[in-house]
């Protein structure tokens, strides 16, 4: 098994988010993110792209059940009343909220501070009059629609344009008990009406739906670069969405915006 890691910042991290293949693990400490990359012996990465992206360290690991490895190496994660686990950790009796995701290529383990932001900004709309209707925009595991779900059972639905994240994320509410819809397209869903849409995707992407947004009361907002914060406060608020509240934690925030 070969294994790149680098460490940089939130900036360079990013960028290198786009690159590698969703299996590499981002992990920020301090301001600074750790990038580690494997893939198997016969595949390297190629030299011309590691040029282009020194400051590297390269080791070559003892083949071993790397799936396995890697959930025991992310331990449950608590957020509020949520309880997010995978399958080789047992639920917990002591939250309200258990919800079990198996380590897969799709985003969304409860571990990123983008996804940990969005399950308590989903905890603090539910806390002040809650929705009717609710999505999971760019959904990955489905993590943050099953949440809705154990909130307000029913009211939530989930999409995303990747054929394998919307798989990942039926089999996941199936295996939690929590009935969820998972849609596989790009764009909302046609005769539905949602006054709540939850979308954990990048900065970039979220300024360009922001007319599509519109339907919605409360919006969250999340895979933003701190940096980025700003830029997509300026598309937002001239449409008519007030920063109810935000979450910065390391190089990221998740914002809650209201009508």
């Amino acid at each position: 098994m070969n294994h790149y890691s680098w460490v940089l910042s939130g900036a360079e991290a990013f960028a290198l988010y786009d690159l590698l293949p969703e299996s590499c693990i981002f992990e920020g400490d301090q301001g600074l993110w750790h990038v580690d990359y494997y893939c198997p012996l016969e595949h390297p990465l190629d030299d011309n792209f590691l040029s282009k992206h020194p400051g590297f360290q390269f080791n070559i690991l003892p083949d071993q059940d790397w799936v396995v490895q890697s959930a025991l190496a992310t331990p449950p994660v608590v957020v509020g009343q949520f309880y997010v686990h995978t399958p080789d950790y047992p639920p917990s009796t002591e939250h309200a909220l258990t919800l079990c995701v198996s380590a897969t290529t799709a985003f969304g383990s409860g571990h990123h501070a983008t996804t940990q932001g969005c399950l308590q900004l989903i905890q603090d709309i539910w806390a002040t009059g809650g929705w009717n209707k609710a999505l999971d925009f760019g959904c990955g595991s489905g993590i943050l629609a099953l949440a809705m779900n154990g909130l307000n059972p029913g009211s939530a639905v989930g999409m995303d344009n990747d054929g394998d994240a919307v798989a990942v994320a039926r089999d996941h509410a199936h295996k939690n008990r929590y009935p969820t819809a998972f849609i596989h397209g790009d764009a909302l869903p046609q005769g539905l009406e949602f006054d709540c849409i939850v979308a954990n995707v990048y900065g970039p992407i979220l300024m360009d739906l922001a007319p599509t947004f519109s339907c919605a009361s409360h919006v969250v907002l999340s895979g933003i670069l701190q940096v980025q914060m700003d830029d997509v406060l300026q598309v937002y608020t001239p449409l008519g969405w007030v920063l109810e509240k935000a979450i910065h934690t390391d190089e990221w925030v998740s914002l809650w915006l209201k009508k």
